[in-house]
């Protein structure tokens, strides 16, 4: 796990990464905060999967979250993949709510709210990456190794991408071959009330991250005040 300054510094990270950072945030306003895991159920279904992740094919998905090392299980209705329930880490910070729902902070109505930014309610819009032929991408290995070089072989191979755009689409760049995301803003002028997904099951409370994410000996149940 990257942790909540590596998180901040590169603007990106997983679920716990995410809640590392957001829990960090909370603390160091001042705001009781803790760790929860549990088995989460995408809302308000598997179109939600296939934005968030790029991919249309559920199958696709299946083979997505094996290699990323995330516990899954496919809920199937009529035969086919509706949905996916995945292992998920998030924050509940006790914080004033009732009042004005966190928009203005006074010390009434303090309550423990579940908060995720991993999830991204609006979801994301990816671009669509230039397809090329012709580029020699099995030869650059060969080329690279051939003789003796001063460049990585990322380096290498954008610069031999970058010639051969320079001729068959003028204009265009490494960057422009690649899959990007863009999320899309979400801007909440009051604290929400629920998450953005479904919770399935809580199979434990945090008072830290622990070095394994499904190591049951650092589980704590946690009561008013704990952090």
């Amino acid at each position: 796990m990257k942790g909540a300054e590596e998180t901040l510094r590169q603007k990106s990270g997983n679920d716990a990464d995410q809640a590392a950072l957001l829990a960090a945030l909370l603390r160091s306003s001042g705001f009781p905060t803790r760790y929860v895991r549990g088995t989460i159920e995408f809302f308000p279904g598997i179109d939600k999967v296939k934005n968030l992740t790029g991919i249309d094919d559920p199958q696709k998905v299946v083979v997505f979250f094996q290699r990323a090392g995330i516990p899954f299980k496919p809920v199937v209705v009529g035969g086919q993949i509706a949905n996916f329930q995945i292992e998920h880490i998030w924050v509940e910070s006790e914080i004033p709510y009732s009042n004005y729902r966190g928009a203005v902070i006074d010390d009434f109505g303090k309550t423990w709210l579940a908060l995720d930014t991993s999830i991204k309610p609006a979801g994301v819009a990816w671009n669509n990456p230039l397809d090329i032929v012709g580029l020699p991408f099995n030869t650059l290995r060969d080329d690279y190794l051939r003789s003796v070089q001063t460049t990585t072989p990322l380096e290498f191979i954008k610069s031999k991408a970058g010639e051969f755009l320079s001729n068959s689409n003028p204009g265009k760049t490494y960057q422009d071959l690649l899959s990007t995301k863009t999320v899309i803003p979400d801007v909440l002028k009051i604290i929400p009330s629920s998450l953005q997904f479904q919770s399935v099951a809580i199979t434990g409370e945090y008072t830290a991250l622990p070095p394994r994410i499904d190591a049951p000996d650092n589980v704590h149940r946690h009561y008013p005040g704990r952090r």
